[in-house]
């Protein structure tokens, strides 16, 4: 009825119009009259009566049609003016309605009525096991039931009611006419989200979102322009902070969606389980590879089927970096069984079809990626292997990634060779997406990638965009490495200048089949110049590394005092639980160390860590308005540590009695960060970055009128952005040294190294006569006594006091160049990841494009004091997982421009803006409180909150 009553109401307006149109019309006749000159413009009297006559007739006609419309129109104007002056009036009566017509609460209020009458009756009979008693129960039980039914069909009128009732005011409502219109709209959207999920939930009872095929890619594509058009209808004048973050961050969600699916990435196994936000091909560093299986595998090897016949196929090189990671996570009783066994070689597909409790789609996938799928990839192609295997014996000169499996009843560990990396897979161009020909029916690694890059980025930046801008900023990024290398050199020497040629122990190749040596640095020259990359080998000397320390190093003491430290109990049955504990007491040699070395390493890492929180945490916390709970600390599964980076956070792990969620740390000496990247490295993880920004959006959410949309938003962009921008902050805080807050450069060096904030807190002097023997024993515990030793490797200092201060500046000046050094990995990685998979029209001669593995190492080394495990592990990581990497600088440069534009607006300095806990809390729990949002939407709130 309202819409043929709205039909009514134009017609009406449009009836008037045309009788004002001639009446006007005779007006402007009436009016030539009066002109001379102008008579033959002047209609005929004949012309003339016809048009008044028409006027007439037609007024005649519309007049018992329009007028008893004409109370709809004051009523529609009425309507109109009370959803923005009185909405609360508008919705309850919409409500009431709703309510009314529905009957239902008239049929609740007379069951209400019938059950209070059945309960009297029934009280009122002394004996409750007589027939007529259980009879009056049974009815009385009937009637409450269908009371609930009733109140549930009522609910849902309400709800209803309340979305449509709410959807008119988000549209038409003015908050900046009544403020109420806000509360309406946050609950328009509250609904509309809910709806959109069910909406999402029945188009998978048609289409497979997650897994979906060319016919449902359109379908869902159409679903996703619907939301967005629905959500552009929104009044921005009713939307406050929070619920702009909300409309903004769900439409982006949909555009990137569309995005997706548009890229039809589904055909290299786009993994969709875990969100838009992870929309990355199936690979080993996330191990969704290991994930397909069942079902779901049949739905994979579809797609990948008609990959394969458009020639959308991932590299070689990549193909068997996935099958590694199946097979290691499925078949290793298999791969055990033939290490043990006679035969010396053995085809990948038998070893898959020798296991019988596998499901046979997961089977099916896994012999078609082995089998067809890697014979089909035309690049990237490595050592390209006729067909794949496993061998006992190193046949094809593996330098990596070797599958390992344990055998707990000898307590062996046994090596299978075959699908590890080698020379020709590391020297190997072209392993990347863009390399993906495609066809033009389907799609091209250019396409699939790119999309790839807006989610990760947040932004339109071309591949060759975000490479320039990596590699441009890698290249300018070694002043303060420099002069951070010349205050090492002036503390450790005591002189501005004079060469200094030290001799450290260094491992050029890692895992590799070179021994770590003495090997003599040429870092200074005699007039005080920097020799940066040699600087770089000093910083990843051994003793930087947690378990390859010298030899002499674990004594027998040093082992017995980790074993019983009361702060280790739980390292200790994690790496139990992980599988590290057959290490212990092994001679078995490992790289220059052995495996016993690496056990009580890991031990001197979680102490290291440990350490840290304990330091650093409550600081941490001092600078939000709400503090989240304890983390915990743990390492990776053994077999797995090769496979994953240097490091990790996860929110939903238990690892220790109080803690929440858990920082992870690469254990494996070969594969970790140097202790210099402690502070660095553990505050993006834990507390300030990702475990404060995680469990921050689980408990203090922000809501409107108790209501929320959820935790729904999870960025790249900003998840990473957060914590690399939380890596800066430590510097801005004084994690390593008093600011240089009058620097132009926001990394400069601290003006002073001696009294900071992070590990070294316990030192709160520069007195040498203030120091206590506390502070020097912990200086000299501190990551094994590391600073203690190389600050008086030149010179000897025989007080102790004075020696403790210089040590707490010597790993202040390192802790802080770890810092450097992190925040240079994230502008290499924008550059090495396009080069990897993106579309450049040019690369570099040290970085090409279709780079290969080694291409990117070479490229990391020459431009960080990266550590060759980390350099390993990341190179692998880019590879397998495209377009994340590139995701940190982004969002990281969006905070600290957002930052620095308040900060500014506020009139304060950067050292009143960090030292005001009260405004540097606003800022940081604004950006915190509404989830990891798209860089745009943070943008859009912060100078909405702000008013900038």
């Amino acid at each position: 009825m309202g819409k043929l009553l709205d039909s009514l109401y134009n017609r009406y307006i449009f009836s008037i119009f045309i009788l004002l149109f001639n009446f006007n019309i005779n007006q402007t006749i009436n009016q030539t009259k009066k002109f001379k000159g102008i008579n033959k413009f002047i209609m005929s009297p004949k012309a003339k009566k016809s048009l008044i006559l028409s006027g007439i007739i037609g007024g005649a006609i519309a007049a018992p049609i329009l007028l008893p419309l004409i109370p709809y129109a004051v009523q529609h104007t009425l309507v109109n003016k009370e959803i923005k002056n009185n909405p609360k009036a508008f919705f309850d009566r919409r409500v009431e309605n709703a309510i009314a017509d529905s009957g239902l609460d008239t049929k609740v209020a007379d069951l209400g009525e019938a059950i209070k009458a059945l309960e009297a009756d029934y009280n009122a009979l002394e004996d409750k096991t007589t027939p007529e008693a259980k009879a009056k129960k049974a009815e009385l039980d009937t009637k409450k039931e269908e009371l609930e039914k009733i109140k549930a069909e009522l609910e849902k009128v309400k709800t209803e009611a309340t979305y449509k009732a709410t959807e008119v005011l988000a549209q038409l409502g003015d908050a900046t006419i009544n403020k109420e219109n806000e509360k309406y709209t946050a609950q328009y959207v509250v609904l509309a989200y809910a709806d959109f999920k069910a909406s999402l939930e029945k188009l998978g009872e048609t289409v497979d979102v997650n897994y979906p095929n060319k016919e449902d890619v359109e379908k869902i594509s159409e679903f996703y322009q619907s939301w967005i058009d629905k959500f552009d209808k929104i009044n921005k004048n009713n939307l406050n902070v929070t619920s702009t973050a909300w409309v903004s961050g769900l439409k982006y969600d949909w555009e990137i969606a569309k995005s997706i699916y548009a890229s039809e990435s589904r055909l290299v196994g786009s993994y969709l389980e875990w969100g838009l936000s992870y929309a990355y091909p199936i690979n080993a560093f996330y191990d969704t590879i290991s994930s397909i299986k069942g079902p779901k595998a049949t739905k994979v090897l579809k797609n990948l089927k008609e990959g394969l016949e458009s020639n959308v196929v991932l590299s070689k090189v990549v193909i068997k970096n996935n099958v590694k990671a199946f097979l290691s996570a499925y078949y290793s009783e298999q791969l055990l069984a033939f290490a043990k066994g006679t035969e010396t070689e053995k085809l990948v597909s038998d070893i898959i079809n020798s296991n019988t409790t596998l499901d046979k789609e997961t089977k099916d996938f896994h012999l078609f990626y082995v089998n067809e799928y890697y014979k089909g990839s035309d690049h990237g192609k490595g050592e390209d292997l006729a067909d794949l295997k496993v061998l006992k014996e190193n046949t094809y000169n593996e330098v990596e990634n070797t599958i390992e499996v344990f055998d707990e009843t000898d307590n062996k560990t046994y090596k299978v060779y075959g699908l590890g990396l080698t020379e020709k897979d590391l020297t190997a161009k072209n392993v990347g997406l863009n390399s993906i020909k495609g066809s033009e029916n389907t799609t091209t690694g250019k396409k699939i990638y790119d999309s790839i890059l807006k989610f990760s980025t947040t932004s339109n930046d071309s591949a060759q965009e975000v490479f320039e801008s990596g590699y441009q900023t890698s290249k300018k990024a070694s002043e303060n490495m420099i002069l951070t290398a010349k205050a090492v050199a002036k503390l450790i020497t005591g002189t501005d200048k004079g060469v200094w040629n030290p001799t450290v122990k260094y491992d050029a190749d890692g895992l590799g089949k070179q021994e770590a040596v003495d090997t003599v640095l040429k870092i200074r020259d005699a007039e005080g110049n920097i020799n940066l990359p040699e600087f770089n080998k000093w910083m990843n000397q051994e003793q930087f590394f947690f378990g390859r320390e010298d030899s002499t190093y674990y004594t027998q003491q040093k082992k017995e005092e980790l074993e019983k430290d009361p702060a280790l109990a739980d390292a200790i049955k994690n790496l139990d639980k992980l599988g590290y504990t057959p290490l212990k007491n092994s001679q078995t040699k490992y790289g220059s160390i052995t495996n016993d070395q690496f056990y009580y390493g890991a031990l001197e890492a979680f102490k290291g860590y440990n350490q840290f929180r304990d330091a650093t945490m409550q600081e941490g916390f001092s600078y939000f308005p709400n503090q989240v709970p304890r983390y915990g600390i743990t390492t990776y599964q053994y077999s797995r540590r090769a496979d994953e980076g240097v490091g990790a956070y996860n929110d939903n792990a238990k690892v220790e009695q109080d803690g929440f969620g858990a920082f992870m740390f690469n254990a494996d000496p070969y594969y970790s960060l140097p202790k210099w990247s402690v502070t660095s490295f553990a505050n993006h993880e834990s507390v300030m970055g990702h475990h404060n920004q995680i469990y921050y959006a689980k408990e203090f959410l922000k809501k409107i009128d108790g209501l929320t949309i959820g935790d729904i938003f999870s960025y790249t962009s900003y998840v990473e952005g957060w914590a690399l921008f939380m890596e800066w902050f430590g510097i801005e805080a004084g994690l390593y040294g008093t600011p240089d807050f009058e620097n132009e450069d926001y990394y400069a060096l601290p003006k002073d190294f001696r009294l900071a904030k992070g590990i070294t807190n316990f030192l709160r002097t520069t007195s040498k006569e203030k120091v206590t023997q506390d502070q020097i024993t912990k200086i000299k515990d501190l990551h094994g006594g590391v600073y203690w030793n190389l600050v008086s490797s030149v010179n000897a200092i025989s007080d102790d006091k004075e020696h403790a201060l210089k040590a707490v500046e010597l790993a202040n000046m390192l802790q802080y160049f770890g810092a450097l050094n992190e925040a240079q990995l994230r502008n290499m990685r924008r550059a090495v990841d396009t080069a990897y998979h993106g579309d450049l029209s040019a690369g570099r001669e040290d970085l090409p494009a279709g780079a290969s593995i080694k291409d990117v190492r070479e490229f990391l080394k020459a431009n960080s004091a990266l550590g060759i495990g980390d350099i390993t592990s990341e190179s692998k990581r880019y590879l397998n997982l495209p377009g994340q990497a590139t995701s940190y600088n982004s969002g990281k440069e969006a905070m600290l421009k957002l930052y620095d534009r308040v900060r500014r607006s506020k009139g304060l300095s950067r050292k009143d803006f960090v030292s005001n806990k009260e405004n540097i809390k606003e800022f940081l729990n604004l950006l915190l409180e509404t989830g990891a949002l798209p860089l745009d939407t943070l943008k859009e709130i912060v100078e909405k909150h702000y008013n900038l």
